[in-house]
């Protein structure tokens, strides 16, 4: 019977994200772009806004989670705790997706207290004006306060990203100086095109 692999699981989590967030922004603003105006009550932008900032949260951290994972994956087994790490990463994933849920669920759960649907006049000082809604901080402490906790949290997964990348790069600089003599054409395009891969992939997100 065909079970789907660990990274297939992650890239399958991964694009339901990039869905979400396809339908809680890209949509949304499309319309507003092409003249559609009231598309949202405050309920709907509560929702919408909600589950946008969930989506996007959880687009960064899966990403960095594949990163993480392919890491351990190709790391050669040093000693007894990686290599029992490496044998229960499949059964890791149900509870780190759950995770992730729950610890973005949680961070966002002020977003819908400041969404509301679009007013006629101005826009208030501190709003983000999204088109379809508007993000009202009230004050400046709160426009700040969400600025860096966004921000803290994004640096912090991309940082780990950055290091998981970095080391793969690294052992397949070292296993393509190993090969080198034996295997110079199909190794190393094998090995370069997986290098591309790491790098477009910590490019997008970094």
């Amino acid at each position: 019977e065909a079970r789907l692999q660990p990274v297939d699981a992650i890239l399958c989590h991964l694009a339901l994200v990039d869905l979400l967030l396809l339908l809680t922004r890209g949509v949304p603003q499309t319309m507003t772009v092409f003249g559609m105006r009231n598309l949202l009550d405050d309920t709907g932008c509560k929702v919408v806004i909600y589950t946008y900032r969930i989506a996007r949260a959880l687009s960064v951290c899966i990403t960095c989670m594949l990163s993480v994972f392919q890491a351990v994956t190709v790391a050669p087994a040093a000693g007894p705790m990686l290599s029992r790490l490496k044998a229960q990463l499949p059964q890791l994933l149900a509870p780190t997706f759950a995770a992730l849920w729950f610890i973005n669920m949680a961070v966002c759960i002020a977003a819908p207290f400041f969404s509301v649907a679009p007013r006629n006049g101005t826009v208030p000082p501190f709003t983000l004006n999204l088109g379809f809604c508007h993000v009202d901080f009230r004050d400046n402490l709160s426009y700040v306060l969400n600025g860096v906790a966004v921000s803290v949290r994004d640096f912090a997964f991309v940082g780990v990203m950055l290091g998981s990348s970095g080391f793969i790069l690294l052992l397949l600089h070292r296993h393509r100086r190993q090969v080198r003599a034996v295997r110079r054409s199909q190794g190393s395009a094998m090995e370069t095109r997986a290098a591309r891969t790491v790098l477009m992939l910590v490019i997008l997100y970094a």
